[in-house]
């Protein structure tokens, strides 16, 4: 089943880590039987999660939402395993899956522990195509140095991915209770209009249903010759 929220996330690698495994608590999703997933970390020697709770708790124990508010407050990480992204929104409140979006990891993965920790030691975004993006790059524990290495990081993932930097309207910092500081403004940044928007959707529309019957049925106008039977 397929949900409406957008469970894609995308690891960025920085320098210094928002997350210490050593004193900030990860919580693990996982799917049935929990004990699976619990002798599968064992395997790999992963002791720095701190909790994994089960589909089957989270339908049962984390129903209210009450104790989807008291989970998703006693945590600073919520890893899932990516088998079940798209189940997690019929389990936990709307409200308990974006302030505290679960990230995805491969618990199949042949380097588990490497994979794991990859993940804690990286930021992260859910990509979406022409909106604002927000995302944590560092933290006022980390030192001034620390904070503008991971800036430039978030950026250069960015800047090398864009073909056109006229994609970009601004580049904003803020903490989470203060204002905008803009530290680049494109000037000759244009939206485009919802009416360009639509032309521009009509146009791809209209380029799909432009194939000939031809290309989508095959040429039907030419009978195949018979065989020419030897004797």
């Amino acid at each position: 089943m397929k949900s409406h929220i957008n469970n894609k996330t995308l690891n960025i690698p920085i320098k210094n880590t928002l997350i210490d495994p050593r004193s900030d608590n990860i919580c693990l999703l996982v799917k049935d039987p929990k004990q699976d997933s619990i002798s599968t970390l064992e395997k790999s020697n992963i002791n720095f999660i701190s909790e994994i709770v089960s589909c089957q708790e989270l339908k049962g124990k984390y129903k209210s939402f009450e104790s989807q508010r008291s989970l998703f407050s006693q945590f600073d990480l919520f890893l899932a395993d990516e088998s079940i992204l798209h189940l997690l929104p019929r389990f936990i409140g709307k409200h308990a899956f974006s302030s505290n979006k679960p990230i995805g990891v491969n618990l199949k993965s042949n380097d588990l522990k490497n994979h794991i920790q990859s993940v804690i030691n990286s930021t992260h975004y859910t990509p979406s195509k022409g909106v604002c993006q927000s995302i944590k790059f560092s933290s006022t524990n980390h030192t001034i140095d620390q904070q503008i290495a991971n800036l430039e990081t978030v950026l250069d993932h960015f800047t090398t991915k864009l073909t056109n930097l006229n994609e970009i309207k601004s580049i904003n910092i803020k903490l989470s209770s203060s204002d905008a500081l803009p530290i680049y403004i494109n000037d000759s940044f244009k939206p485009k209009t919802p009416t360009e928007q639509l032309d521009k959707r009509k146009k791809s529309s209209t380029s799909t249903k432009s194939k000939s019957k031809k290309q989508i049925t095959g040429d039907k106008s030419t009978k195949p010759s018979k065989p020419v039977k030897s004797n």
